[in-house]
């Protein structure tokens, strides 16, 4: 009688295995979500480690947005020696396939945009096996910086003229208070009244 415990186990190392059998490579995804941060019209550079070191072989790399699911970068070395770009992307993508030797692949962003933040999926197969990223860009919008411009010639000379006919009407009042208050002292002294005393 067969132990049917082990069914599933048998299952799972088929589909595992057949893959492998086939030539297809294996799937290796990274859950984890990998956030990019960077500010408007600056660049961001993406890596990865690819999923084993090829310094030859197939490569193939795929970099994908999420909404609007739509192919954004494709490069395959048996189909086509041109990478793929959208047009969105054309002049702003550039991936280098030729690092994946060095051990890393790397896509630089430039001129970054708001229409650029989402999520993104980041395929790359190489050497039999193929890793799968998620990879999500936020980009903070850059506050344009206004420059107060210094008065002009003419301002200066109106504020000036203004300080100084303002100057002149506080000194004209305060020499007419002394003036008149000079006069009220000599009238007051001159026509002093003595008290008399009449008893």
């Amino acid at each position: 009688m067969p132990n049917w415990r082990s069914v599933p186990l048998l299952l799972v190392l088929v589909a595992v295995l057949c893959p492998a059998a086939e030539g297809r490579p294996l799937l290796d995804v990274n859950n984890t979500l990998e956030v990019y941060q960077a500010e408007e019209h600056s660049n961001v550079t993406l890596s990865m480690l690819p999923p084993v070191s090829a310094t030859s072989g197939s490569l193939h790399i795929d970099l994908s947005r999420t909404e609007p699911l739509k192919v954004i970068y494709r490069y395959d070395n048996r189909v086509q020696p041109e990478p793929y770009t959208d047009e969105q992307f054309k002049g702003r993508l550039q991936c280098d396939p030729q690092l994946v030797g060095s051990g890393q692949i790397e896509c630089l962003l430039a001129d970054l945009r708001p229409s650029d933040a989402g999520f993104y999926w980041w395929t790359v197969a190489t050497g039999g096996r193929r890793k799968k990223i998620k990879l999500e860009i936020k980009i903070r919008a850059v506050m344009p910086q206004t420059q107060e411009e210094p008065p002009k010639k003419t301002e200066q000379g109106r504020i000036g003229m203004y300080v100084a006919v303002g100057l002149l009407a506080v000194v004209i009042l305060y020499l007419a208070c002394l003036a008149l208050l000079s006069k009220a002292t000599t009238f007051w002294k001159f026509y002093k009244v003595e008290p008399s005393c009449a008893t």
